[in-house]
């Protein structure tokens, strides 16, 4: 039995890209909804919450820094042509999540909007970007992990494994 790896495939290093980014959006997403949160609590619980927020950019700044390069890298070196794979699996799962956290995140701003009208009047514009950042966000993450646990559980049921 050989110790060679083999290289990784042009759509395996896109799919490596893919997930890294969608931690880096789930985090995000908890990042301003911390921010949002700030506005509503008291000063010293705001103190800490800030704390928080700071350490959350800082996990997504060294995240960033460590893997992305290193899989543009790699992705670089392959020299395989990307037309003779199949198309991306993280990258089908990416496009479902973006056009569900986008109506999702529409019809949020539509529900505040008529619900919430008063409140949202009432609160410094910076909580309301925070808000609708985290609820777009947080529902591309929820989308992607979850469409990403429900491929994995159809083909672990029809016996393919990776």
């Amino acid at each position: 039995m050989s110790t060679d790896k083999q290289p990784l495939s042009r759509a395996e290093i896109m799919d490596k890209m893919m997930l890294a980014t969608a931690i880096l959006i789930a985090i995000l997403a908890v990042l301003y909804a911390v921010s949002a949160i700030e506005y509503l609590v008291g000063e010293t619980l705001a103190a800490y919450l800030g704390m928080l927020e700071t350490g959350l950019a800082v996990l997504v700044l060294v995240i960033a820094l460590f893997t992305v390069p290193l899989l543009v890298k790699k992705l670089s070196l392959n020299r395989q042509h990307p037309s003779g794979q199949p198309e991306s699996f993280f990258n089908d799962i990416a496009r479902q999540s973006f056009a569900t956290s986008w109506a999702v995140t529409f019809l949020a701003m539509v529900v505040m909007d008529s619900v919430t009208e008063d409140f949202i009047a009432g609160m410094p514009v910076m909580f309301t970007l925070d808000l609708i950042r985290a609820i777009l966000l947080g529902t591309f993450g929820i989308s992607f992990f979850v469409l990403n646990q429900a491929d994995s559980a159809g083909a672990a049921e029809q016996g393919v494994c990776e």
